[in-house]
């Protein structure tokens, strides 16, 4: 899409603050108007789209699309986004071990293992880890844990948090993530240990550097955005 528009700003009413373009409102894809109950946020909306040169390109406007997706997919709907959740409780990806006594499976005992005593800790309860990629259904605790989890989240750190969970495949590596226990950089590393052990062996192509650096580049958007919530 070509750029339409000269002036980026942005207007408060009603307690809200609106990003607009040529004092006009931004429309997300479902047309709601886009907007935040927090100026430092709609201010690094009014920047994304600022910054756009003679083409849009939505992939530079992060904060664009968080907020787009709490407004069309998120408020109305958590039961759907709970129901997308819950499949990656059983299948979180720091549950699944190397069957290789090797240095792989070390690697992953000593910086998975944490974040797991960490998530048994918190919900009063015992993950099973797997050897293996076959399926594990946890204990009723567990699922119990995050369906309460999940119903505490305001909107804002449900949005961010069902973006996390698609990103790293974990939970609980996303959960933590929310408690600022774990910060951009920490959970890329964790999330992507048994790709980036690969690499040290096989080097990395042009490809597989693209996508990494452009999940870094969400997880830090996800990382900003997170601090500037109250």
């Amino acid at each position: 899409m070509k750029r339409f528009y000269k002036k980026v700003s942005v207007t408060h009413r009603g307690g809200l603050y609106y990003p607009q373009l040529d004092g006009k409102d931004i429309k997300t894809p479902l047309k709601t108007v886009l907007l935040s109950p927090i100026q430092d946020i709609a201010d690094e909306i009014s920047r994304e789209w600022d910054a756009q040169k003679e083409t849009i390109v939505p992939d530079t406007m992060p904060f664009t699309q968080i907020v787009s997706t709490r407004l069309d997919k998120i408020t109305g709907q958590r039961d759907v986004i709970t129901q997308q959740i819950m499949p990656y409780i059983d299948g979180d990806t720091i549950l699944y071990h190397s069957s290789d006594k090797g240095d792989l499976l070390a690697r992953q005992q000593n910086q998975w293992t944490p974040w797991v005593d960490w998530a048994n800790q918190k919900i009063g309860s015992y993950y099973t880890l797997q050897m293996e990629l076959s399926a594990t259904s946890q204990e009723k605790e567990i699922h119990d844990y995050w369906t309460r989890f999940i119903d505490g989240l305001d909107d804002e750190r449900l949005t961010l948090f069902q973006a996390l969970v698609s990103l790293t495949a974990s939970p609980i590596l996303s959960a933590a993530f929310l408690e600022k226990e774990l910060n951009d950089e920490a959970v890329f590393s964790l999330s992507h240990l048994e790709e980036l052990f690969q690499q040290e062996s096989w080097g990395l192509d042009w490809e597989a550097e693209d996508k990494q650096n452009k999940k870094k580049q969400e997880l830090n958007a996800y990382y900003r955005y997170l601090n500037f919530l109250s």
